[in-house]
């Protein structure tokens, strides 16, 4: 399907940049998974018949950051699900439950339960007067500077927007 020409092009892109997204970003070629194949048949001295095993270079589970670009490709860059969960190596599943996550409780929704409190943390961090600020508190701040980037972020497209103005001559 693609010349050996196209595929070392895209190997030396690869190489060059050291990431397949950015790879694939600058290219428009070839799919994730095509290009796994490449570079682990390109790091096989031998060839074979088999087909190489894909490299997974993903965690477990995904840090705050690459759930939050995820969402903020689908929202603000209204890019597809699908598009987005083929380019970043997770389920589409994955991605769609992030974006409801998000919807419904914004960014501290996406971030993972480490710990359960109990009682006696409840109680022992009532009585420490400084204390680390709550969940509450901080998704209330997170909010509010959610919104601060939307205002100045429309501000922004309306400038965009307007014509500017010719200065008037003075009137004498």
């Amino acid at each position: 399907m693609f010349s050996k020409e196209k595929i070392e092009i895209a190997l030396r892109v690869y190489h060059q940049c050291g990431s397949l997204t950015e790879t694939i970003r600058i290219l428009g070629y070839p799919a994730r998974t095509t290009l796994y194949n490449w570079i682990a048949a390109e790091d096989s001295e031998e060839p074979s018949n088999k087909l190489p095993q894909r490299i997974n270079p993903h965690p477990y589970k995904p840090s705050l950051e690459v759930k939050m670009e995820a969402v903020r490709r689908c929202f603000a860059l209204r890019e597809s699900v699908t598009a987005v969960s083929k380019d970043i190596g997770y389920s589409r599943n994955s991605v769609y439950t992030w974006r409801n996550k998000y919807s419904q409780g914004e960014a501290a929704s996406l971030m993972g339960k480490k710990k359960t409190t109990t009682a006696a943390d409840v109680d022992n961090s009532a009585s420490d007067k400084t204390s680390a600020p709550t969940i509450e508190e901080l998704q209330q701040k997170i909010e509010r500077l959610e919104l601060k980037v939307a205002i100045f972020e429309e501000v922004v497209n309306v400038l965009k927007k307007r014509p500017r103005r010719q200065p008037e001559e003075p009137k004498k």
